[in-house]
Parts: structure tokens; sequence; C-alpha cells
């Protein structure tokens, strides 16, 4: 019975710290010497893998598929590169909550925490490495479900210690641009490499802060070849 209510403990835990929360908006600060740091870094390849997918049909499909075919595009440049090594908050290159699971004494450098995402060692797709394998599907929430945080607040989630899958909230994604869908679909993916949220301060840790870069990135992409 106890190592029952610990494993549903377990499971909820993982799942609460498994979220976009609409109210958080990161707004990261770089190294001056970003490119000095990314350059003694060797560059790794990761290869998008889109799975089991499902979204409505209609305007914001064609948004949502630019966005799957531009996320290889996005994790491999450069720009992604120099500023998720770069990112420093109180004038040091360092992430809140940097480390894995719950794994607190296994601390990551900025350097580190790049090497594991281009690993794309995904828990529950662990014989994948090197790919960043995607599962999602839409919910959309009915009117008597409003009253309900998660279909008020939250994007996108997942359970990452039990699930490839990730839950994108309609209610966000009927309006969200290009680039926005990019950065919540990185900031789940993330979670499920083992990147959770805590309590404080979670606009600086890596889901919010390597999602925001991601989609930066890709709407600087979309400007600049005008592809929507």
């Amino acid at each position: 019975m106890m190592k029952s209510i610990i494993a549903l403990m377990l499971f909820m835990s993982h799942t609460v710290l498994a979220e976009t929360h609409v109210d958080v908006k990161p707004n990261p600060q770089f190294s001056q010497d970003a490119q000095v740091f990314a350059d003694k870094v060797e560059s790794q390849h990761l290869k998008f893998v889109p799975e089991e997918i499902s979204f409505p049909e209609g305007k914001q499909k064609e948004k949502f598929e630019l966005a799957l075919s531009l996320i290889e595009d996005v994790m491999n440049s450069p720009k992604f590169k120099k500023r998720v090594i770069g990112f420093e908050r109180n004038g040091e290159r360092s992430y809140r909550k940097n480390y894995l699971w719950q794994d607190s004494d296994k601390l990551l450098t900025n350097e580190e925490i790049y090497q594991v995402i281009m690993n794309g060692n995904e828990k529950m797709r662990a014989d994948t490495p090197g790919e960043m394998n995607f599962n999602s599907w839409v919910k959309a929430c009915k009117s008597y479900e409003m009253i309900g945080v998660w279909c008020r607040k939250v994007i996108g989630s997942t359970s990452p210690s039990n699930s490839k899958w990730i839950r994108l909230n309609w209610t966000f994604y009927k309006k969200l641009e290009t680039h926005e869908m990019v950065s919540n679909m990185v900031h789940e993916w993330l979670h499920l490499l083992g990147f959770l949220h805590g309590k404080n301060d979670i606009h600086e840790e890596v889901p919010y802060v390597v999602g925001y870069i991601a989609g930066e990135v890709a709407r600087e992409m979309i400007e600049k070849n005008k592809l929507e």
C-alpha cells in the first residue's frame, strides 16, 4: 500500500513539474562572450523525428506543420547553440534547477545542458540517441472544464517519467503563431529528457529559457525567409 502511494505521489509530482504556464514570461540574458564559450563545444546534430501526432484541421494546422518543419533547423542552428550555452543569470552562466530529474547532486554546466539536449536521450525513448522524438495530441477543453487550471493556464504538459506523449492545449494553440508553437513544443520535449520545474524563478529554468530561445530562433528564420 505504501509503495503504491509513493508511486502515485511521484507520478503526480512529475506531471506538475512538466507544464508550460501561460503566465511565465522568460526574459533571458546572455554572456557577452557567448560565442567564445560556444566555439569551445563540439557541435552535434539532433534529428527531429515526428512519430505519432494529431492536430485539428484548419489554418492553425498549417502553422503547426510549419513549426514541425522548422524544429530540426532551429535545434541545430549556431544561434541556438550560442544562446543555450551563453545564457546567464545574476552575472553567471547557470540555469536555475540545472540538473536532471531530482538529481540535485549532479549540477550541469550550460555546456553539459546543451550536450544533454543534443543527445536526445528521452527516458521513454532511450533507444534513440541523437533524436528528438515527438509525439503529441491536442486537448480541446469543454466549457465545463474551463474552471480547471490546466484548461485556463497551461499551454502544454507531459508526464515525462512514464509517457512519451505531449498534450497540447487547444485553448492556446488555436491562437499561437508558429514560433510560439516551436517554443512550447521544445519546452515540453525538454521535460522528456528530465528537465523539470521547481518552485522558484522557474522562468530561469531550462525548459522555459531554452524553449524561449528556440521560439526566437524560429521567429528569426520565419522573418528572414518570409515563411508566413
